[in-house]
């Protein structure tokens, strides 16, 4: 089941697990490459499916989160809002803390080096 939302001013795609994974189920944070920003309405959200984990085997193990990043920024200039991002979708779903993973491709994996660094 996919979902869409907006928290801490980032638009994001969710995709639960498939349904055999009983929660608490592990958590993969995907952050996309500069090509797929999107504008702050997050009509363009659709492209952070392009690129990274969606079709990869096993992928459907995971709750997988992927925020948008606007346009004119950048994910280093966004930890406050991913951290934000982060706790929200904790509280919302039923993640299990100890299997909390992220990854990222070129703009994204400066992104997750921001991240790891600030908390």
């Amino acid at each position: 089941m996919e979902l869409r939302g907006q928290v801490a001013g980032l638009h994001y795609e969710a995709r639960l697990p498939q349904q055999t994974i009983q929660p608490p189920w592990p958590l993969l944070l995907f952050l996309h490459g500069a090509g797929e920003r999107g504008d702050a309405m997050g009509e363009q959200l659709h492209r952070v499916k392009t690129h990274g984990p969606w079709g990869c085997p096993g992928a459907e193990q995971f709750l997988l989160v992927a925020p948008q990043c606007h346009t004119d920024l950048v994910w280093p200039a966004l930890v406050d809002e991913l951290v934000s991002f982060m706790q929200h979708i904790t509280e919302e779903f039923v993640v299990d803390g100890s299997r909390m993973y992220i990854t990222g491709l070129s703009m994204g994996a400066y992104g997750l080096w921001a991240l790891l660094h600030a908390r």
